[in-house]
Order: C-alpha cells, then sequence, then structure tokens
C-alpha cells in the first residue's frame, strides 16, 4: 500500500514590518527522522549519517529533530550526489512549483560557486531525464539556507524518486554538508523570484524572511 504526500492547497502570507514573511513549510518529502527507516533510502558516495540537531556540532532541525549529513574526503571533482528512493510512499508533481530543501555549508570548502548551476536535482520520470538547477546557491557557511529547484513543468505522478540531488564547483576537495526539510511547494501564481532565502527559527516553526536579489 502506498501512502500518497500530497501538496498543500495554499502558501500563507502576511507583512512584519517593510519585510514580508513568508510560511514555505510546503508538504514534507523527507526530514531524515528515525521513523523514515525503511521507507526511505538514502545514498551516496560520500559518508551519509542520519543525525540529531543541536548535538556536538551538528545544528539544529530546521523540520523535526534530525538532519542528513554528508562528508568527504578527497573527492574527485567534487561532486557530490545525494539520492532519495521512496519504498512505500509516492509524491506527485502535477501543480507543483517547486522542491525545496535546506541546506547547512560547514565547511568553506564546500561552498559552491555562487553560479545557480551549482546545486541541482536530476531524475529520471516517466522514463526521461529531468534536470532543474536552484534558483539561489548558498552564499555563506554556517547557517541554514533554503534552495528551491522548479518543477513547475513536470506533471508527473506516482513518483518514489530523487535520483541526485546534487552539489558542484566547490573550491575543495574536502568537505562536510547538512540538510533537511526535503518538501514540495505551490505559490499562488506559479512564479517565484530568484531569491536568497534565510532560515531564521521561530519556536517549532521555521520561517523564510527573504530578502529579495532580482537578477
Amino acid at each position: 500500500m502506498f501512502v500518497k504526500i500530497s501538496v498543500l492547497a495554499a502558501v500563507f502570507f502576511f507583512l512584519s514590518g517593510p519585510a514580508l514573511a513568508i510560511n514555505f513549510s510546503g508538504s514534507p518529502l523527507a526530514s531524515y527522522e528515525p521513523q523514515e527507516y525503511g521507507d526511505l533510502d538514502v545514498s551516496s558516495q560520500q559518508v551519509i549519517s542520519w543525525l540529531p540537531g543541536n548535538v556536538d556540532g551538528v545544528p539544529q532541525a530546521t523540520n523535526g529533530n534530525y538532519v542528513l549529513k554528508l562528508a568527504w574526503e578527497n573527492a574527485s571533482g567534487p561532486k557530490i550526489e545525494i539520492k532519495h528512493i521512496w519504498n512505500r510512499s509516492t509524491f506527485d508533481l502535477t501543480d507543483v512549483n517547486y522542491i525545496l530543501v535546506d541546506v547547512y555549508i560547514a565547511t568553506a570548502s564546500a561552498l559552491p560557486s555562487p553560479e545557480t548551476n551549482s546545486v541541482s536535482i536530476w531524475s529520471f520520470w516517466d522514463s526521461n531525464p529531468h534536470w532543474s538547477s536552484c534558483e539561489s546557491v548558498p552564499p555563506a557557511i554556517n547557517q541554514w539556507f533554503t534552495v528551491g529547484f522548479n518543477v513547475s513543468n513536470y506533471n508527473y505522478n506516482d513518483l518514489n524518486n530523487i535520483d541526485a540531488l546534487t552539489f558542484t564547483n566547490m573550491p575543495g576537495t574536502d568537505g562536510t554538508i547538512y540538510i533537511d526539510n526535503l518538501r514540495l511547494l505551490r505559490v499562488p501564481d506559479g512564479n517565484w523570484p530568484h531569491i536568497r532565502r534565510k532560515v531564521n527559527f521561530s519556536g517549532l516553526h521555521h520561517w523564510l524572511r527573504p530578502q529579495l536579489f532580482y537578477r
């Protein structure tokens, strides 16, 4: 029996002073919590660990209590790829605008160049390869940033895979990255400008108060 992961019907906006505050919580795909074992398989050529956040130098989780850590040494390129397979769950991309994920670059050697194609996703859906680059690469280390991949044109349903979340154009061959809160997002008008989104914590929810960087 497959469990359908559905998308939230709306995104809520409100004003806080001069800045627009947006709830980008979306519809979850992966939070890397222990209860996801068995359904979610995550693999990479690098060392992967599911770790509790805010313990032993691990950053606070942006959703739930755990994060996914990737660490590597002497990587070629380097090019880091993380594969996700859901064994019991499926998700739909029809009417979805973005796949979002929170990224924490822990070492300067792993900070991608500011080119938008330095962080991307690719996957075989409907027997065809699809690729989407992120709209804003994390600009600094030791902070959570949300990156988004536009999937507005991918009207596929009953999917259970993201073949690669990819990081490239990094200055060093060693590094550490944390990711959390992989999710789907629908925005009201179907489009969103290129923005840099820093995660700010507020209670059990994280809110993104973006400063706009139009290209």
